[in-house]
Parts: structure tokens; C-alpha cells; sequence
């Protein structure tokens, strides 16, 4: 488990150097409306343009690329109804992790779509929908298999 330790400078430029090269470079633009709204400056980024489509390539790979190669012979699970378990699985093909991810039925089909394939190996994801597996039959011939 993480310690709950304070993040340091040294710590978001070690993230940062890791993330050389893994994540797009994208521009923060102004947003006079929302500097209006709040009563000062205003900025968004444009994270739905970042690899698997939100910032969450960030922290999945930064963590990911952290592990001990012990641990990345066991793989990675994550539960996550979209961008999470995009981030993480892009960030675990690109380093060669397996990754099982557990889904609801409500995710949307990019989401279960861009997480099936590793878009850089073209290997399949194993993802799980989340429901009652009595209400699943094909979950239940998953879980039969294990």
C-alpha cells in the first residue's frame, strides 16, 4: 500500500522524466467564460486528446512502469467503467504487463472496444463485464474455466 507520504518536487520530476516519450504533450488553453464565472484566470487542458483519452495514462503508467519484474509476472486487474481501465491497459501493453480488467455492463463500447486490444501489440485485454453471474451466462463459463 502507498504511504501517505507528501508528494515532493523531486517526485512529480521523476513521474515527469518517466513519462518522456509515453504520454502527448498537449496544450492548456485559456477559458475567458470560466476565468468570468470563478472570478480569476482559467485554465483547461485538453486531456480527452492524451493517449486512451484522459489523463489517466498518466498515473497508470507512471505506477506500472514502478513495479518489480516479480510483480509484473503476476499482472495487473483494475475495475473501471472507461478511462481508467483504458489508462491501464494501454499503459500494461506498453510494458508488456497483463492486465485483467473488470468492467460494468453500462461501460460504453469505446471504452470495452479500446480496452479489448492493446492498440501498439494488437493483443487482446481480458476483460470481464461486472454482473451477477447467474444473470451472465457467459461470465459464468469464464469463471468455470478458472
Amino acid at each position: 500500500m502507498a504511504s501517505q507520504e507528501s508528494v515532493t518536487l523531486a517526485d512529480i520530476e521523476s513521474a515527469a522524466a518517466r513519462l518522456q516519450g509515453v504520454v502527448r504533450d498537449l496544450p492548456v488553453h485559456s477559458a475567458r467564460w470560466l476565468s468570468d464565472l470563478v472570478g480569476g484566470p482559467a485554465f483547461l487542458a485538453t486531456e480527452n486528446l492524451q493517449r486512451a483519452g484522459s489523463f489517466k495514462i498518466r498515473g497508470a503508467y507512471n505506477r506500472l512502469s514502478r513495479l518489480t519484474e516479480a510483480e509484473r509476472a503476476t499482472g495487473v486487474v483494475a475495475a473501471s467503467a472507461g478511462n481508467h481501465a483504458q489508462g491501464v491497459a494501454l499503459a500494461a501493453g506498453m510494458l508488456g504487463i497483463r492486465a485483467t480488467m473488470f468492467m460494468p455492463r453500462s461501460a460504453s463500447v469505446v471504452a470495452l472496444t479500446n480496452v479489448e486490444v492493446d492498440p501498439l501489440t494488437a493483443e487482446k485485454v481480458e476483460y470481464l463485464i461486472a454482473a451477477h453471474p447467474e444473470e451472465d451466462p457467459w461470465l459464468m463459463r469464464q469463471l468455470a474455466e478458472r
